[in-house]
């Protein structure tokens, strides 16, 4: 009686003769230390890990994929960075690991925060006086919905991408730079 094999014992028989290159060999390595950074970062930044124990996590990491673990991180880092997201765990793990510097990256989120909040009073601003004027509606309880302006979306939009060029400009810089 003929032997039935499994789909996997198939698939092993086909590819036997197959073997990867040194060059895939160290593609799947950084795939696989990137995953497993990204993990320790998302602990991180969910608290699940402190700084001490991430910094026994990521050199056990390091020493165990034998990659440059601080240049992936601080890549990693620089990238998770955005305009829209607390942004602190990562600027601390910059500082701590790779020796960055975060001041010009600070200002840059805090001053599109800033822009963000001044356009906002502007713009409630301007509706108020406009339903004042046009619809003799005035009083404290009077808020306009910014969501539904137009006028808000092209400038919150405006102020994004001036202030994500610069985030931008910063990180290529930071990842560039050697410390």
């Amino acid at each position: 009686m003929a032997e039935i094999k499994s789909t996997l014992d198939l698939v092993m028989e086909k590819t036997r003769h197959l073997r990867l290159s040194g060059e895939e060999k160290e593609e799947q390595k950084v795939k696989a230390f990137k995953k497993k950074l990204n993990g320790l970062l998302q602990q991180y930044g969910d608290k699940t890990l402190d700084m001490k124990r991430f910094r026994k996590e990521f050199y056990a990491l390091g020493g165990r994929f034998d990659l440059d673990a601080k240049s992936f991180l601080k890549n990693e880092i620089l990238d998770k960075m955005t305009l829209a997201q607390p942004n602190s765990h990562l600027m601390d793990l910059l500082e701590e690991f790779c020796g960055g510097e975060t001041g010009k990256l600070k200002s840059i989120i805090s001053a599109y925060q800033a822009a963000n909040a001044a356009a906002s009073k502007k713009i409630i601003e301007q509706t108020k006086a406009e339903l004042t004027k046009n619809h003799h509606i005035s009083g404290t309880a009077v808020m306009p919905n910014l969501d539904a302006d137009s006028r808000w979306h092209s400038e919150v939009q405006r102020i994004w991408i001036k202030f994500e060029q610069l985030l931008n400009q910063e990180k290529d810089a930071q990842k560039t730079a050697e410390y």
